[in-house]
């Protein structure tokens, strides 16, 4: 950044560089968020400030106008990331709205069809969910053992699962992974009711 500064010092292209730092701005905030775009805008700031106005070469501004300049520069360039910031986060609630919706219409279709089985669901919820691994747990009378599972290394027991749903009063689902956001937890105990269904109807 400082060489592309450097460059445009020269020309006094003040304008042009505000633009760049701008654009910098937002790349940021589309890649990291909010926080590292308001950070990115400070730096900017300063940026802006060494290498544009006078006295060059130091963190002060000799002339009000500049002073202006500099601060409305902040204002706008804090103004975009966060209007970026906030449309990339509803780009990504409306992915997770639509891969939600396909699952929970997936789910239907094989509970009306009837033909999953303990196996098929433990493997959808790893993938959907991008486990580690996933079990599906039963309560017996020494303990805990595993129904069906997918995945190295899965959890034999409630407690060494990462995130649980609870299936019925014997049975658990636990996975192994990355931490669950808030909103997946309706899609959990989806598979949890669908899970319950298919030991119901290997029961009867």
């Amino acid at each position: 950044r400082g060489f592309v500064l450097d460059r445009f010092q020269d020309t006094d292209q003040l304008a042009v560089a505000e633009l760049l730092l701008l654009a910098g701005t937002v790349v940021v905030a589309l890649v990291g968020g909010l926080l590292p775009a308001l950070l990115a805008a400070v730096v900017s700031f300063m940026a802006l400030n060494y290498y544009f106005t006078p006295p060059v070469g130091r963190l002060t501004v000799a002339q009000s106008k500049d002073v202006i300049a500099l601060m409305v520069y902040v204002a706008v360039a804090a103004g975009v990331a966060s209007v970026v910031d906030r449309a990339s986060r509803r780009a990504a609630d409306a992915t997770r709205a639509r891969t939600e919706a396909a699952t929970m219409s997936a789910l239907s279709r094989s509970v009306l069809t009837g033909q999953d089985t303990a196996e098929a669901i433990v493997s959808r919820v790893r993938e959907t969910f991008g486990q580690k691994s996933v079990s599906l747990l039963r309560r017996g009378g020494s303990g805990w053992e595993v129904v069906a599972a997918s995945g190295p290394d899965h959890a034999c027991a409630p407690d060494h699962g990462d995130n649980r749903v609870r299936v019925d009063d014997d049975h658990v689902i636990c996975l192994r992974g990355e931490p669950l956001r808030a909103t997946d937890q309706r899609v959990l105990e989806a598979f949890a009711l669908q899970t319950s269904l298919v030991l119901e109807y290997r029961r009867l």
